[in-house]
């Protein structure tokens, strides 16, 4: 089989978005042009390429070639097309645009293009309706567009450090999705989509500018682990009791100047973190947490905790550092199962601290 003219080599290398192919020195350009023969023998023998078919119909595959020219991961496009993993990350590919033959790569179920400061959400990829696991963190784009639902098989979708503002209802169609990461976006608001997908697990909506937490979040009833932290809360809606199976909840860093019934009404909690707040008290029905493991009221205007905090038989840790306390209830000597207490500096003069804990300074 005749090699294809190296001045059609070099455009597809530029149809490609290769950074700065002329840049290169003559014998790496020479390496890459040699490489995209080689890959074309490989078309040619599973019956892609033809002598008569005109180069558009299969520059979609060929595209592949970038990530292969880059990161020297697959041995052939035949290997690449029959991926179900593709992991570029940032460190080792840097785009501003993902090639539309992306969406061939139709076999993938794992897809992981985080921090390849991407500006714009790849609607092509969503194409690829066998994919469960999406890794599109630490890009640049603000939108999530309707395309989205066409993924109806995710379970996993990370969205994590964009600039995103806007998310598509769409991502109601998602049914199968388990784990959803909005943290460190600009969201002001949490759509009504994702509170339709009720399978989800794990939620964190994170280091965005929420000022309030819509009543629906009451239908993820499958929810074991929460993060509301870093926003601008002030209430939580009483629909969040409903959550009868959530372990993990991070209320950290918002507004709160109280604990709302709601969260003490939530039996099934092991994990609470409500630091860097606002709160002055800590109510004696504390103890109806009697399953938690770890509660961390750090960095809030606490003066004194109630002894009802020693009926929390199951605590293991516990973070009081960045308060204003100066002594500690008596009854926290029954907390057998506590083998760690956060103080700063300034409170190890403290008193009614057992012996058997372990003291962390902040």
């Amino acid at each position: 089989m005749n090699s294809l003219p190296t001045e059609i080599l070099e455009s597809i290398i530029y149809l490609l978005d290769y950074d700065d192919f002329n840049n290169l020195n003559k014998s790496y350009r020479l390496d890459l042009i040699t490489g995209l023969n080689w890959s074309i023998v490989y078309l040619y023998r599973f019956g892609v390429y033809k002598k008569d078919i005109n180069y558009q119909e299969y520059f979609k595959i060929l595209s592949a070639l970038d990530i292969i020219s880059k990161l020297k991961v697959y041995q052939s496009v035949e290997e690449l097309v029959k991926s179900e993993t593709l992991k570029l990350l940032g460190s080792n590919f840097t785009i501003t645009t993902i090639p539309k033959s992306m969406g061939n790569l139709v076999q993938l179920t794992e897809l992981h293009l985080s921090g390849s400061v991407v500006n714009e959400f790849p609607k092509h990829i969503t194409s690829l309706f066998r994919l469960q696991k999406l890794n599109l963190s630490y890009n640049r784009f603000i939108i999530i567009p309707e395309s989205i639902g066409k993924l109806s098989q995710l379970d996993k979708l990370d969205v994590s450090n964009n600039q995103l503002v806007t998310i598509s209802e769409s991502i109601r169609k998602l049914s199968q999705l388990d784990e959803l990461n909005l943290s460190y976006n600009q969201l002001v608001t949490i759509p009504e989509g994702i509170m339709d997908i009720h399978r989800l697990v794990n939620l964190d909506v994170s280091h965005n500018k929420l000022i309030e937490i819509p009543k629906s979040i009451g239908n993820l009833i499958q929810l074991k682990i929460l993060n509301l932290s870093y926003n601008e809360l002030r209430k939580i809606p009483k629909s969040i009791g409903k959550l009868t199976k959530l372990q993990k909840l991070d209320l950290s860093h918002t507004q709160l100047h109280i604990i709302p019934k709601v969260i003490i009404d939530m039996h099934g909690l092991l994990d609470l973190n409500l630091s860097d707040n606002k709160l002055v008290e800590i109510p004696e029905s504390i103890e109806e947490l009697s399953q938690l493991r770890v509660l961390n009221l750090s960095s809030n205007k606490l003066v004194k905790l109630p002894e009802s905090i020693g009926n929390l038989t199951q605590l293991r840790i516990l973070n009081l550092s960045l308060n204003k306390l100066s002594r500690i209830p008596e009854s926290i000597g029954k907390l057998t199962q506590l083998n760690e207490i956060c103080l700063d500096f300034d409170q190890l003069t403290i008193v009614g601290i057992p012996g058997h804990i372990r003291i962390s300074i902040e």
